[in-house]
């Protein structure tokens, strides 16, 4: 099993190839024989968007950890295209417009938290669509540095189940 702690491509080791193996959370750059096991993480992005929808979300619905378009990605963050993907998928068809994106460099509660600082500083969202439970920790730092509340004033939705998210 060659794995890898987040979604991403790989260059594969050719002395995989050689016996038995899969990969785990890695897509090969280049064609490859293994077989690779990967989150559906477009189907993700779908299921976190129906949620805010069934709760009754149309409007100032903001991202963080990423821009509003798919190319507004960190390099390198496959989930976070995929996910992107499946959200703009079910919200377009419900004709809801994202009200806008904030970038994080890394995927970590500093960026989460700055990027909701910046966001609180010019609006107050109603829905948060954070791209992990990482970025969603500093996001809840500043919502509460800013007096609101989750998910009375304001609805937090994040990916992954990380411990943290407990």
């Amino acid at each position: 099993i060659f794995a890898s702690m987040f979604t991403r491509t790989i260059k594969v080791p050719a002395s995989l190839t050689s016996g038995p193996a899969v990969l785990l959370n890695a897509l090969p750059k280049r064609p490859c024989p293994l077989p690779a096991i990967v989150p559906d993480e477009v189907e993700a992005g779908r299921t976190a968007a129906r949620v805010l929808l069934d709760a009754g979300h149309r409007d100032s619905i903001h991202l963080i950890g990423a821009g509003p378009r798919v190319r507004d990605v960190p390099p390198g963050a496959l989930a976070g295209i995929e996910r992107l993907t499946g959200i703009r998928e079910v919200l377009t068809a419900a004709k809801v417009k994202i009200a806008s994106g904030r970038v994080c460099a890394d995927w970590q509660p500093e960026y989460g938290y700055q990027a909701t600082r910046d966001l609180l500083e010019h609006t107050r969202p109603h829905a948060l669509i954070c791209l992990n439970d990482r970025i969603a920790v500093g996001a809840y730092q500043a919502l509460d540095d800013f007096g609101l509340k989750i998910p009375a004033d304001v609805s937090v939705i994040s990916f992954d189940d990380h411990p943290v998210a407990t």
